[in-house]
Formats: structure tokens, C-alpha cells, sequence
């Protein structure tokens, strides 16, 4: 399929990070989601999607876990501004490219997690993928999904507030490694 038809004739579009087509009218967002390197389109994006601070978060940008942590962290952003699960879809590649493409697998990930737990806050996802995220790549065992994990983890956040702190982080460890929080 060609960039034209996918993206719709007249359509915008951009090439984002992994060569990943963005479209339609989140165009901005869905760029500042996925970028977090200082090149000028990313630092343009980030400027015109509301609430998006690209330093907010100290994150190797080269390291193995950036892109996750910064789709987890933008997409929790994005859906607690009001933006529904559709419109946010309707800014991605389709879910198929998924299989050949692991940023969007990560991204329809992510955006599954967190729509499918709307009171999941912002940090303890953050701090979720980010544990599981480091276990992986060192080859450690990870629950098969968030969702397997997410009562341990609302009660964590339940216990332990939404901001960051040793307490929910040790917590939330312990719910990914499978003790009790």
C-alpha cells in the first residue's frame, strides 16, 4: 500500500520514530508521544501537544526503554486531557503493522493498558513499565501483561499515593515479581 492510500489523499503526514506514519488531526500529539529526541519535528510537536513536557522525565534518550516509557508516560497524559481510545487510534498505523513493526506493537500496548484501566495513574504505570521494561532486558521474567498485574498495582497506588516514592516503586516491584504488595 502506498503512503498515499494509507494516509488518505491530502492528508498530513510524518514519518515518526522507526519509520512509523502519523495522520490526522492528533498529528502533534502523536508525534511528541513517540519522540524523545531533540530534533527540530519533535521539539515542534512537543511545543503543540498540550501538557507534554519532553524533560519531565530523565530518560536515556538511546536507552532500551525510552520510547516505551515516554509512550506510557504521553499516552496517560493524553487520555486523562479527555481524548478518547478512537481519536487516539485514528492517529496511528494500524494495529497489523504491529507484527513488523515493534514501536507500534508497544504503542497499541501501552494504549490498551492504560484505556483499559482509566484509574491507573499516571507514575505508577510509568514506574510499572518501567520495572517490567528493565526485567526484560535483562532477561528476568515479567507478568504476561498489565493486566495481570493491575490489581496488585492499583492497590499499590491505592496504599501508596500516585506520586513517586520508594514505597509504591518497592511495591509495584514486588507485584511484578509476583510477591504479594
Amino acid at each position: 500500500m502506498s503512503r498515499r492510500a494509507f494516509l488518505g489523499e491530502g492528508q498530513q503526514h510524518i514519518s515518526g520514530p522507526g519509520g512509523i506514519m502519523f495522520r490526522d488531526s492528533l498529528l502533534a500529539m502523536a508525534v511528541a508521544l513517540f519522540c524523545l529526541s531533540t530534533t527540530a519535528v519533535c521539539q515542534e510537536a512537543a511545543t503543540q501537544a498540550p501538557g507534554w513536557d519532553p524533560s519531565e522525565f530523565q530518560l536515556d534518550k538511546d536507552g532500551p526503554c525510552s520510547f516505551e516509557l515516554g509512550a506510557a508516560s504521553s499516552l496517560i497524559k493524553i487520555r486523562d486531557s479527555g481524548q478518547s481510545r478512537e481519536k487516539v487510534i485514528s492517529t496511528l498505523p494500524p494495529r497489523g503493522q504491529s507484527d513488523s513493526n515493534p514501536s507500534v506493537s508497544t504503542m497499541y500496548s501501552v494504549l490498551d493498558d492504560i484505556y483499559g484501566n482509566p484509574t491507573v495513574a499516571r507514575f505508577p504505570y510509568f514506574a510499572y513499565r518501567n520495572i517490567t521494561c528493565m526485567r526484560r532486558h535483562m532477561g528476568k521474567p515479567i507478568p504476561p501483561n498489565f493486566s495481570s498485574v493491575a490489581p496488585q498495582v492499583m492497590a499499590c497506588q491505592s496504599k501508596f499515593g500516585m506520586e513517586a516514592s520508594d514505597h509504591l516503586i518497592s511495591c509495584i516491584q514486588a507485584a511484578v515479581e509476583g510477591k504479594a504488595p
